[in-house]
């Protein structure tokens, strides 16, 4: 097995650039390896709730947030309330993705599922996203 080992000066270094990077303020274009990294934040932060959106979408947008992660059940409650793109446009903060659980593995259920997810899909467009994030949920027996 062959060990690898560190000097003082890289460690200095290292953690002199982990300091700095951490203070810097949310949304700040970070510089790592001459690329420029954004960096946004999911709701699930503020709670479950869909209410909980507004405070989260206006607090990531105040703390200078380059995006914003939704999940697909709340764009479909705010889309009720005329959508999410007017809370993410007063806190000038786009919309980069929501989570979006469905149930991949009961065949029954498959057609809702896939109909929930086309749903889902024109939510995140119509707010300004692109990216779906797909998570299984499993529901268990009685």
């Amino acid at each position: 097995m062959r060990t690898r080992s560190i000097t003082r000066r890289t460690f200095t270094r290292s953690l002199a650039l982990g300091a700095a990077a951490a203070a810097l303020p949310g949304g700040v274009l970070l510089a790592f390896a001459g690329k420029r990294l954004k960096v946004g934040h999911t709701g699930i932060t503020w709670g479950f709730k869909p209410t909980d959106a507004e405070q989260a979408i206006a607090d990531v947008g105040s703390l200078g947030f380059a995006g914003y992660e939704s999940f697909g059940n709340v764009l479909e409650f705010w889309d009720k309330q005329g959508g999410l793109k007017r809370l993410l446009d007063a806190a000038q903060v786009p919309l980069r993705s929501a989570y979006c659980p469905v149930n991949l593995t009961d065949p029954a259920k498959r057609a809702d599922e896939i109909a929930k997810l086309v749903r889902w899909g024109k939510l995140i467009q119509a707010a300004g996203g692109s990216v779906a994030v797909i998570g299984s949920i499993v529901e268990s027996g009685p």
